[in-house]
């Protein structure tokens, strides 16, 4: 793995790890899987925890993470097309374009619902035209990078 995506999985631990213990609880993990839109139900969340907690002292600390992401890209990657075409009901005037407000709508949705500071900051990840709308293929680019 490169030194880039090692450094972008570490923002995204840092962002999920919500009391900088250093390490992901199964709260904290369940979170990050329904940001990505993985509703899974806890004992789904429990059997990740315990596969990916190597040492197992309950938690995935960020070597642990890496890892679990990297067997996670490489067993399931998630095609462009498919998260896109996930993205293509919001795009209410077929430009490619999402409104932020839409996206507010789809983060804080169904599944486990984001709260309005974790929907800031996916939003601040992204980039916002002009015009209060975000690319499509921007978004597929960011979050499948």
């Amino acid at each position: 793995m490169d030194t880039n995506s090692t450094e972008d999985l570490k923002l995204i631990f840092d962002f999920l790890d919500k009391d900088n213990s250093g390490a992901l609880d199964a709260d904290e993990l369940h979170c990050g899987l329904s940001i990505l839109r993985l509703n899974l139900a806890g004992l789904q969340v429990r059997s990740i925890m315990k596969a990916a907690d190597l040492n197992q002292d309950g938690k995935v600390d960020f070597s642990e993470f890496v890892k679990l992401c990297y067997i996670g890209a490489t067993k399931d990657k998630i095609k462009s097309d498919d998260l896109a075409s996930k993205l293509a009901p919001y795009d209410r005037e077929s430009d490619g374009k999402i409104d932020v407000s839409d996206l507010r709508l789809l983060l804080g949705g169904e599944g486990e619902p984001l709260d309005e500071e974790d929907i800031n900051d996916v939003i601040k990840e992204l980039d916002v035209g002009s015009d209060g709308k975000i690319y499509i293929r921007d978004m597929v680019t960011r979050f499948l990078s």
